[in-house]
């Protein structure tokens, strides 16, 4: 598993001639760095006196930044297994208008699995720069610029997850269901492009 390997063994992964781990393995180890980044922040926030008003929510936001890099780890593999699901499909045989139909339906599947993965990635992205967002504003001064590291590794993550979904999105046979992820995309981007704004400026005020 992509998620098992050491960190110099996954760059070598990712860097060689295969497709896979690709942008959308890497958005998702974004996403799990940014949420990583958020709970070493509250980390050095719970226990501070200066901080105690504070204590419970960001005992809240530790909780759930673990949970978020759980799945955001597991998503680094899934991702890959979703693209080689497309590979498969667009091997299938297509000599008869029979093997032609079932290649079809095989890749439109995929293709939306390929969509599913990055999606839930721009999610959990989009509730990282939300945490961020949070700890920048009332987490440990002291670590403000690792607030602000992980709301830029959670911008990375969501806008690289969506020219995933963007590039296989196109794919697509079924137009409402094309344009109904379209309007979701558009709805993470512009949220999470107003939260790096915001963030930065509560990061940069406290240089």
């Amino acid at each position: 598993m992509l998620a098992d390997q050491n960190l110099r063994e996954f760059l070598k992964s990712v860097s060689a001639s295969s497709a896979t781990p690709g942008g959308g393995s890497a958005a998702a180890l974004c996403g799990a760095l940014s949420a990583s980044l958020s709970a070493m922040v509250c980390n050095l926030t719970i226990g501070k006196d200066k901080y105690k008003d504070v204590r419970e929510e960001m005992e809240r936001v530790l909780a759930y930044s673990s949970r978020l890099v759980e799945r955001l780890t597991e998503l680094i593999d899934e991702d890959a297994e979703a693209y080689n699901s497309v590979i498969a499909a667009l091997r299938l045989p297509k000599e008869t208008d029979e093997e032609k139909e079932k290649r079809i339906k095989a890749m439109q599947s995929a293709f939306r699995r390929a969509i599913a993965v990055p999606h839930e990635v721009m999610e959990l992205a989009l509730e990282a720069m939300r945490m961020a967002h949070t700890v920048a504003r009332k987490g440990n001064e002291g670590a403000v610029s690792d607030s602000g590291s992980g709301a830029m590794m959670a911008y990375a993550a969501l806008h690289a997850a969506s020219m995933n979904i963007k590039m296989n999105l196109k794919e697509i046979e079924d137009t409402e269901f094309r344009e109904e992820v379209e309007e979701k995309l558009k709805a993470m981007e512009e949220e999470v492009d107003l939260l790096r704004v915001d963030v930065m400026a509560e990061v940069e005020s406290k240089f």
